[in-house]
């Protein structure tokens, strides 16, 4: 193969086999990639990414919640390909998706990043305000950690070694990702969209379309029709859905147009690899509470499926007590409430 990678990034991918592991890469399709968090991940990583590989260029789904996360991914890409990354896909504005856009930059110079006109804005002044938000919390996060490790307890529970090994881990991804956030530009997109784009990659498209207001006004999911695989950014994920700041009507609308996009694998922000089954689960469920319907039929559903329902209100991690249901439709007058108030269903 002929090789198109920076100079810089060569020397990076020196590095990939001396370094714990961040994401495992799954081919989907000899031309996709889906990049899946590992448990307990040596960065500050938290969303999947989708990679897309042409004849003549690369694009990558989101771009991680902390530049170092999307540098693992850079230097694991020679594993799939050789060839350079011209485009960047986020898919809404959260941090998760959007806080490795200056890594991938200076990785790749040319690269052009896709967003809904949204993120313009959203981006620049909402982003940016939860990065200041989050160096102003996590020293005290820092704090509190280095308190446990010394004293050799939690809450008053002694820890044994694998739980002082877990909260060294944690107390280290925080110091680094404090580091990170303390210098972190914030990049918006360069090129914006409305309804749909289609990008040619040579050999193999994406097709981009903009489903919201849903989870966040700017939601766009990534298609590629010839290996029938979508990548839905937070619309879909391995436990119940994030609701603070979501229009739940518009959200279920939304897993209604990708239902019939007829992808046979979907690639959540957040856990593996799922099939149309699971997005069937998803589409049901948000129509239930968009209509406050029963949810009782969903606690064995996902059950069935394998999956958790832990979490807060509106959380989406999995593992825990089905009563996760309960507090998630206990949220959704005020969620409904707070989106009326903001806006959040009107069209963007």
């Amino acid at each position: 193969m002929t090789n198109l990678f920076q100079p810089a990034l060569l020397a990076m991918a020196v590095l990939t086999a001396q370094e714990p592991q961040t994401f495992d890469l799954e081919q989907l399709h000899p031309r996709v990639h889906a990049a899946v968090v590992v448990p307990n991940p040596p960065h500050y990583a938290f969303a999947n990414s989708l990679i897309v590989v042409g004849d003549s260029a690369v694009l990558v789904v989101d771009t991680q919640q902390s530049p170092g996360a999307a540098r693992a991914l850079i230097r694991a890409l020679p594993a799939v390909t050789d060839r350079p990354v011209r485009w960047i896909v986020n898919t809404h504005w959260h941090a998760d998706h959007v806080f490795g856009n200056s890594a991938w930059q200076e990785a790749f110079p040319d690269v052009r990043i896709v967003g809904h006109r949204s993120l313009r804005s959203d981006v620049p002044e909402r982003a940016a305000a939860y990065r200041d938000e989050q160096i102003e919390a996590l020293p005290r996060a820092i704090r509190e950690r280095e308190t446990w490790l010394a004293e050799g307890r939690v809450n008053g529970e002694p820890l044994d070694a694998a739980a002082r090994a877990a909260v060294g881990r944690s107390l280290d991804i925080r110091r680094r990702y404090l580091a990170e956030l303390s210098g972190l530009p914030i990049v918006p997109p360069d090129i914006v969209m409305d309804d749909t784009l289609t990008i040619d990659l040579g050999g193999v498209t994406a097709r981009l379309t903009h489903v919201g207001p849903a989870h966040t006004g700017g939601d766009l999911v990534v298609y590629v029709p010839d290996a029938r695989i979508l990548a839905m950014g937070d619309l879909v994920e391995w436990g119940t859905p994030w609701l603070e700041g979501a229009c739940v009507g518009g959200w279920a609308a939304a897993l209604d147009r990708t239902t019939a996009m007829g992808a046979d694998r979907i690639l959540p922000s957040h856990g593996p690899v799922v099939g149309p089954e699971f997005l069937a689960l998803y589409r049901d469920l948000l129509a239930a509470l968009a209509s406050r319907g029963p949810l009782q039929p969903f606690r064995d559903r996902f059950a069935a499926a394998g999956v958790g329902v832990g979490g807060a209100a509106g959380g989406g991690a999995a593992g825990g007590s089905s009563s996760a249901f309960d507090r998630l439709v206990a949220s959704v007058p005020s969620v409904t409430a707070a989106a009326e108030r903001a806006g959040a269903c009107a069209p963007s």
